[in-house]
């Protein structure tokens, strides 16, 4: 059976002997890879030429991997905004003047990010707003007074952010 890219083979055949890669004749003469592999398998290809071809596809491998890592970093920016408007909407919903809700959330803040010893409770957080729910909360649903605050800021060189700042009370 006669292939109907078979007029085309002497001039792909050309191409390859000139050290062209098989994807770049698929694509100049859109013939199938599968077909041209066929055609190609008996000829063979200088060390030059060969060299010139591994190179390529590095080079190819190189702005794949290139395009890999911006699709994948543009796809968790996606999923990260996707979750804060989630987010957002629900954290829109939740009534902040009712205590329970505010006390629920101060609970389910200080499991998260509290730390708990014998001798005091406290907070640790690098966002200021935490920090800011969290002492307003204290003094709103506790009437605690400032004074029974102890604040210390640690400051790291090796973090991005600015600091981390503690809070706890005196129980």
């Amino acid at each position: 059976m006669k292939s109907k890219w078979s007029e085309l083979k002497p001039k792909a055949c050309k191409l390859r002997k000139q050290g062209n890669s098989i994807r770049s004749i698929e694509k100049k003469l859109g013939i199938p890879r599968s077909t041209l592999s066929g055609w190609f398998k008996d000829i063979e290809l200088s060390k030059k030429q060969e060299k010139k071809l591994e190179e390529s596809r590095l080079q190819g491998l190189e702005k794949a991997r290139k395009k890999a890592r911006e699709w994948h970093k543009n796809q968790k920016n996606k999923r990260i905004k996707q979750a804060q408007a989630a987010a957002t909407s629900t954290l829109d919903q939740i009534d902040y003047k009712n205590s329970s809700t505010q006390e629920l959330a101060l609970a389910l803040l200080y499991l998260g990010e509290g730390s708990k010893s014998d001798k005091e409770t406290s907070l640790s957080s690098t966002s200021p707003y935490i920090l800011r729910f969290f002492v307003s909360s204290m003094r709103k649903l506790y009437n605690l007074n400032v004074d029974d605050f102890n604040c210390d800021l640690h400051l790291r060189k090796d973090q991005a952010r600015v600091g981390k700042l503690s809070i706890g009370w005196i129980n």
